[in-house]
């Protein structure tokens, strides 16, 4: 069973590491080296700006989401799910609960993807549609 609570400063670290495991390959295709004081930087303002929360799996901390709430949407700002804990689902009934969250607000679900990331195929399979493609980032919404 997936739970979630609220991020706090002990868990920077934590999100750091997942944000390195997920998007470094990415940012250094994209945009040059990753350079880790820049990227805390970043991670910093992203936490100023968004809440995030630490997802749990029987306890145990296996990712990260940070979602925007609006008054005419939600917006998916971050989802990280830890490289160990791949590939069992995880992301799916993240997004799964997000998307109801949504619909229970009777809001659209938002969310940018950068170009390349795997994490399309998923976007694409739950039924988000293109609505942007500003290279290098598409943006997406459901319903």
């Amino acid at each position: 069973m997936l739970t979630r609570r609220a991020a706090t400063l002990t868990d920077v670290d934590f999100i750091y590491a997942l944000r390195e495991a997920g998007y470094r390959q990415h940012v250094e295709v994209l945009f040059g080296p990753w350079l880790e004081p820049a990227q805390r930087a970043f991670l910093a303002r992203d936490m100023d700006e968004t809440p995030y929360e630490i997802v749990l799996e029987d306890e145990v901390a296996v990712g990260t989401i940070a979602v925007a709430r609006h008054a005419d949407h939600d917006l998916l700002e971050d989802i990280l799910v830890a490289p160990a804990n791949r590939d069992r689902g995880i992301g799916t009934r993240l997004m799964h609960a997000l998307m109801a969250e949504a619909r229970a607000r009777g809001v659209p679900l938002r969310l940018s993807v950068l170009d390349g990331n795997r994490v399309r195929a998923l976007y694409d399979r739950l039924g988000f549609r293109v609505t942007l493609t500003v290279p290098p980032r598409t943006k997406m919404e459901w319903p």
